[in-house]
């Protein structure tokens, strides 16, 4: 969270984005929230905790550096081709050779993610 108040937020949400979501010590309530993947319009792809134990953006640091799609949402970084979702992530520079492993760790990670289509996103108490 990053206290930013956003168009379709509603008021609880811009709420507690302005008391909880700003300085290092203002993610003691974020910290706490796991996202419910539905159709990943509201869930930020490198911040917001929805896979895993950790934000993509502190696991995978060096993968989020070369990303091209900061600050966007699931949604915006993946498409529905009928009823199967497909990513398309897009980076700043192609990966050294050395990078290779992380890269596959990191792919490997979202062969089991399901995105729900007509379903809203939610959280839930982590």
């Amino acid at each position: 969270m990053d206290g930013k108040v956003n168009k379709g937020d509603s008021i609880w949400w811009r709420d507690l984005k302005k008391v909880c979501g700003l300085g290092e010590n203002g993610r003691w309530f974020m910290d706490k929230i796991i996202w419910r993947v539905g159709e990943s319009n509201r869930i930020l792809f490198w911040d917001n905790l929805w896979l895993g134990d950790i934000p993509l953006k502190d696991k995978y640091l060096r993968m989020c550096n070369n990303s091209e799609q900061k600050g966007f949402t699931i949604r915006d970084i993946g498409s529905w081709h009928g009823n199967q979702w497909s990513w398309n992530l897009m980076w700043r520079r192609l990966w050294f050779g050395w990078e290779k492993t992380l890269v596959e760790y990191f792919n490997h990670h979202f062969r089991v993610v399901q995105i729900q289509c007509q379903q809203l996103d939610d959280v839930e108490e982590g």
